[in-house]
Formats: C-alpha cells, sequence, structure tokens
C-alpha cells in the first residue's frame, strides 16, 4: 500500500474517545462520549510526560484501576471503591476531532507547504548565486522560494499560506525572515484586508504552539532542551522568562504580543498548571493584537516596523514584489 493511501486510510480511521481527569481529578472530561462498564485510556493531567493510562469505568460512573473495580479514583487517589463517587462525566467540544475532511484537506496543506518550500529551496541553491541575490542575506537561502510564494501574494487564500509558514517557523525559525516577508506581503497584497490578514497569522502562530505544546505534553519539558538548545540559551528567552514570573499570566500576554519566541510561553504554561486552552488563548489573543499592530503600520507607516525588529531590506523587498506582480 502507498504511504498517500496508508494516510487516507489513517484519517478516515475513528479515533478513541480521548479522556483525561482534571479539577483535582474530580471530573472526568472526554473528547465524545464514552460507555460505562468497559475500559477507557485515561490521562493524567498531574504526570509529565503525559501517557495514557487503560481503567475501568464502572456502570455507576467509578473509575477503576480494574474491571474487578475493588479500588477506584477518589479524591485524587485509588482508594476503595465503596468510598469513591461517581465522577461527572463532560464531553469536551474543544477536544474533539476536526470531520474528516477538514483534517484531511489541512493534513495536506501541511505536508504541501514544508514540501513546496524545500523543492525550491533545492532548485535554488543548484544555481550559481550572483551578486543580487547575495545582498539579500536577510531573506536567506529561503529567497527562490519567497519569490515564487510572492506571484500569489494577491489572491484571496494568500494569508492562509503566510499562517502556515508562521505555524511552521515555531519548529524552524532560522525562516523567521522568510515568514516576515511572506506576510507582509500578504498585507500589502490586500491592503484593505489588513485585519482578517493579522487575525490569519495569529491563528497560524497558535496553530504552531498547540502543536509544540502536545509535544511537550507528550514527551515533557526537555523536548525542547534537545531539539531547540539555542532557543533555550539566547537572550528573549531570559527576557521572556522574567516577564512572566513577575507579572504571571499578565506577562505570558505581554510576551505573547510582543516580537519574540513563544517558547517559553508554553513551558511556563505548563509549569503554572494552565490548561491547553487558556495557554493557546493567551498565545492567540497576544498574537493577534501583535499582528493587528503590525499590519496597520505595514499599510499606514511602514518605516516604523523598525520597532519590531524588521528590517528596512524586508519591508523594501515586499514592496518591491508587489509592485512588481501588479505591473504585470
Amino acid at each position: 500500500m502507498s504511504p498517500c493511501a496508508l494516510f487516507l486510510a489513517a484519517a478516515a480511521s475513528t479515533r478513541a474517545p480521548l479522556c483525561f481527569v482534571a479539577h483535582g481529578k474530580s471530573q472526568l472530561h472526554c473528547s465524545l462520549p464514552v460507555e460505562r462498564n468497559s475500559p477507557i485510556s485515561v490521562y493524567d493531567d498531574g504526570e509529565s510526560p503525559q501517557r495514557a493510562r487503560t481503567l475501568f469505568l464502572s456502570k455507576q460512573g467509578k473509575l477503576c484501576e480494574n474491571k474487578s473495580c475493588k479500588r477506584c479514583l477518589s479524591g485524587g487517589t485509588f482508594g476503595p471503591c465503596g468510598k469513591a463517587a461517581s465522577l461527572p462525566i463532560i464531553i469536551s467540544s474543544a477536544n474533539r476531532d476536526w470531520a474528516k475532511p477538514q483534517a484531511v484537506g489541512f493534513a495536506a496543506l501541511l505536508v504541501a507547504v514544508p514540501v513546496l518550500i524545500f523543492s525550491f529551496m533545492g532548485r535554488n541553491r543548484a544555481k550559481p548565486e550572483t551578486g543580487s541575490s547575495a545582498r539579500r542575506g536577510a531573506v536567506g537561502v529561503a529567497e527562490g522560494v519567497v519569490r515564487f510564494l510572492l506571484r500569489f501574494a494577491s489572491f484571496w487564500w494568500f494569508p492562509l499560506v503566510a499562517g502556515a509558514g508562521t505555524a511552521i517557523n515555531m519548529f524552524t525559525i532560522v525562516f523567521t525572515g522568510a515568514t516576515v516577508v511572506i506576510f507582509l506581503s500578504a498585507i500589502l497584497g490586500q491592503p484593505r484586508r489588513w485585519v482578517s490578514t493579522a487575525v490569519c497569522n495569529a491563528a497560524g502562530a497558535t496553530l504552531g504552539t498547540a502543536i509544540l505544546l502536545f509535544l511537550v505534553r507528550e514527551r515533557g519539558v526537555e523536548y525542547l532542551n534537545t531539539t531547540f538548545p539555542a532557543v533555550l540559551a539566547s537572550p528573549a528567552w531570559a527576557k521572556a522568562t522574567g516577564l512572566m514570573t513577575s507579572y504571571g499570566v499578565g506577562g505570558m500576554l505581554l510576551v505573547s504580543s510582543l516580537p519574540i519566541i513563544l517558547h517559553p510561553v508554553i513551558v511556563f504554561g505548563i509549569l503554572s498548571g494552565l490548561s491547553d486552552p487558556a495557554i493557546l488563548s493567551i498565545v492567540f489573543a497576544g498574537r493577534t493584537l501583535k499582528y493587528l499592530v503590525m499590519s496597520y503600520i505595514t499599510v499606514h507607516a511602514p518605516s516604523a516596523l523598525r520597532f519590531f525588529g524588521i528590517k528596512t531590506d524586508l519591508v523594501e523587498y515586499a514592496t518591491k514584489a508587489i509592485r512588481g506582480d501588479a505591473a504585470k
């Protein structure tokens, strides 16, 4: 069976309910309705890294260690089932899977974008570097990709590309210059839609954060240490951590709205005991504010983008690309 067929088969398969205990292990939250008197997979939000544990949900709604139901969850620990109370089961729509067409389409987009990027990067490396391309060091090795993508900057769907690039850059980081140019071009290509473009880019940042947050929950905070050692050692990490330590959730919102990395927000949120929806809501709110301000400035006073750490040559590159596209 081809990889494509395997992917489609996996996407079409039915997912089992995702359950976890919360609020002092006094509630059972599930993504879908669960059957009583049957085994279920349960995540414990007090464990790190989190792993699914097979427990048994009795007819009375008690969460047992096994089918014999001699020991049940009560008061946050397992004890005699006679003293245990039934757990209220809450169906959380926020944890549900997307509909199959949406999931397959979005997964295809996430696969297609990096394939396209690295494909054109390969072509760009194969060409001899000219003096002009060498001077555009801010755009980096992704210049060929950016040039190709900017042809579509005036299309209605281009902000989705910018958002996808922002999500991917949560893991690459080195393509920040390229993603900035794409974002600026999405604004300049459709100036009247600067608000929706900003929100779309904030959604992309939140999506990348959600994926990274999931990985950290699964593998522990050490995953960041091994995957992004340079990020943890950067001044931006120390600055962000200092702000959040001083101002708590307000500091998380402030860091999310600043032109610095989001990785410290994830770690601080986890260590503070915040839920995933709370962390992602803070990131989305902060990044929406950031990109709304950036979008407005790009349309009305692009020279002020320097206060966001955006170099002038990146703004000029995006502007010239849009003007060249409009002249065709």
